[in-house]
């Protein structure tokens, strides 16, 4: 296994160097100069990585160590979801009618951390209501902090 993330990493290297020094690239790499783009990155990356642990290992946790069936468990996650998709739908429209999401998105982002403090309190006793509020909060301040896309499209940036 350490050859083959050895090996990766090295392709990925020679991909790049030849990704640079190619008249016609297929991955753009030189994108990355711009300071906006390097920022939006960032924030998918850490976006996906909470994400991840969120979506994925919150059910497993509930069905695996606190003994929720899957209904159970896709009743404790339903609430975040509907949060997401209410504040997505909120923040979108907002951003459509003028008004400027940069607040939005560091509010976002507060709640993200809220969420995720609350939920680093986890333990074997935990009770249903004290995943749900938390993981609300939590989802609640994603759809918010994807606003992001919103913000840079209205400053004339294309995202897709």
């Amino acid at each position: 296994m350490v050859y083959a993330t050895v090996l990766s990493a090295v392709a990925f290297v020679g991909l790049a160097l030849h990704e640079l020094h190619f008249s016609a690239p297929i991955l753009e790499l030189r994108i990355l100069k711009l300071r906006i783009f390097d920022t939006a990155l960032a924030v998918t990356i850490t976006f996906g990585a909470v994400l991840f642990g969120t979506l994925l290992l919150s059910p497993v946790f509930l069905q695996e160590l606190l003994g929720y069936n899957a209904w159970q468990a896709g009743l404790v996650q339903a609430p975040s979801g509907i949060a997401a998709m209410i504040s997505m739908m909120v923040v979108g429209n907002l951003a459509r009618f003028g008004i400027d999401t940069r607040k939005f998105i560091a509010l976002g982002f507060t709640l993200v951390a809220i969420g995720c403090w609350y939920s680093s309190r986890y333990n074997l006793q935990v009770g249903m209501w004290e995943i749900i509020w938390p993981a609300t909060v939590m989802s609640f301040g994603f759809g918010m902090a994807r606003a992001i896309a919103a913000c840079l499209e209205g400053r004339g940036y294309t995202v897709k």
